[in-house]
């Protein structure tokens, strides 16, 4: 039983990339998936109290963790403005996660240093820059977990 869900699950993914790279070839678009955020130095990764002044997190590993997928973890280190980018051209899967591992008391001592942020992805839309066609993502707000998800 266990083996035939297994091959359903298998052949219904194979189709599903095989449409996709048909609609690619059709539309003449290259598809790239896009991550994009921003990680502020507080214990829920968003803007606090002081709004606009709420310092920033340079320098974070930021990973995609796709738990129930094949997809490997995608990484990406955000900037001196604490924005990051993850691309691919694999779409991602709906079970996919922003996970910050770089421990918080990395940017400020006074907040943990085990654990990380979590977020889970929301989908923005999709704009055409040239050849390629780009479906962006954001994290839905990010929450401090002491076991961060691998």
């Amino acid at each position: 039983m266990a083996q035939k869900f297994t091959l359903a699950v298998l052949v219904l993914l194979f189709v599903t990339l095989m449409a996709a790279s048909a609609v690619e070839a059709q539309s003449g678009y290259r598809f790239v998936y896009a991550v994009l955020g921003n990680i502020y130095c507080t214990i829920n990764g968003s803007t606090g109290a002081s709004g606009a002044a709420t310092p920033v997190f340079p320098g974070a590993l930021v990973q995609l963790v796709c738990v129930n997928s094949t997809s490997p973890t995608l990484t990406a280190t955000t900037k001196a403005d604490g924005t990051f980018t993850i691309q691919t051209y694999n779409p991602i899967p709906s079970d996919c996660k922003v996970v910050v591992v770089t421990p918080l008391s990395t940017c400020n001592s006074s907040l943990p240093a085990t654990g990380g942020l979590v977020s889970s992805l929301r989908t923005v839309g999709s704009i055409v820059l040239r050849t390629d066609k780009h479906f962006l993502y954001t994290p839905e707000g990010f929450s401090y977990v002491l076991d961060l998800p691998s």
